[in-house]
């Protein structure tokens, strides 16, 4: 008997495809998890620093299949600002950084995880 071959390029692809074939999505939410505390916690400490409050509104949203880190809020107003620059402000695109230093790592993670995935359901057979 001839094999079933299941082809799927990039994560959004990926999970669709492991949905159509009876995959909780629910499954990912851990990595995606533990990837988005790991970034969020090196995005705080690479944060430019005068007062604390940039800082302290970088926060994670919780989603399910991705991994989506934020900063500012109405008193911090100004995160764009120095992320991006204005024409007084030299740009530090700190999140920028640490999401392309990052990126590797969540590749390797979700990689991992998918793989388990693959075996817990039994679709590596």
């Amino acid at each position: 008997m001839a094999s079933k071959t299941v082809t799927a390029e990039g994560l959004q692809e990926t999970i669709r495809t492991l949905k159509k074939l009876g995959v909780e999505v629910e499954d990912l939410k851990g990595a995606f998890t533990r990837i988005g505390s790991r970034a969020t916690a090196k995005v705080k400490a690479g944060t430019p620093v005068k007062s604390g409050r940039l800082q302290a509104t970088v926060k994670q949203s919780k989603r399910q299949n991705s991994v989506y880190i934020y900063s500012g809020s109405k008193k911090a107003y100004y995160a764009p600002f120095v992320h991006f620059g204005t024409k007084t402000i030299s740009k530090n695109p700190w999140m920028t950084r640490v999401a392309t230093a990052e990126g590797p790592y969540a590749i390797k993670q979700l990689e991992n995880e998918v793989n388990s995935i693959i075996r817990k359901y039994g679709l590596d057979k």
